[in-house]
């Protein structure tokens, strides 16, 4: 299982946000399951080879899903959930080497917010994120998401053992 802090590293690349609780949440079981965690709150996980392969991850399910938020924060948040469950897929067929590379990876985007900036345009240190929404480039103001990097940043430096 990828550990918690690398799901919200993957998040704050895709969104923008790291939603770090709400993969704390996702995972909280795994003191009482261990690797049978993923029988609770893991519903896409579960779907595999059900609804969705590694071939087509975000079937037109996902969306339709997605289309049904009225909120775009929730629509997000659901999408972060996919995206958990997709990575705990992936990180099932990773070996040791490849996972902690992807780690690497992800800890050193944390450690370099310019670089996090230049490649996937989003600023932790203004709290800019650069999106486009209907096909449009727009810079949306988050000032929270500096605090959230903080925050992450700080976690990571405290767990990581790379």
């Amino acid at each position: 299982m990828a550990a918690g802090w690398v799901h919200a590293s993957m998040d704050l690349i895709a969104f923008g946000r790291s939603y770090f609780d709400l993969h704390k949440y996702k995972d909280h079981s795994w003191k009482e399951l261990g690797y049978k965690h993923r029988r609770v709150n893991h519903d896409w996980y579960n779907e595999f080879g059900k609804i969705w392969n590694m071939n087509e991850p975000f079937p037109l399910v996902i969306d339709m899903r997605t289309n049904a938020f009225t909120d775009p924060d929730r629509a997000e948040k659901f999408q972060s959930g996919v995206s958990h469950d997709y990575l705990d897929r992936i990180w099932d067929t990773l070996d040791t080497g490849q996972r902690r590379n992807f780690e690497l990876t992800c800890k050193w985007f944390l450690e370099n917010p310019e670089e996090l900036n230049r490649v996937y345009e989003i600023d932790v240190l203004k709290g800019l994120i650069y999106r486009v929404v209907d096909g449009k480039e727009v810079i949306e103001n988050c000032p929270e998401l500096i605090k959230e990097y903080q925050r992450l940043r700080n976690y990571v430096a405290k767990v990581s053992y790379l």
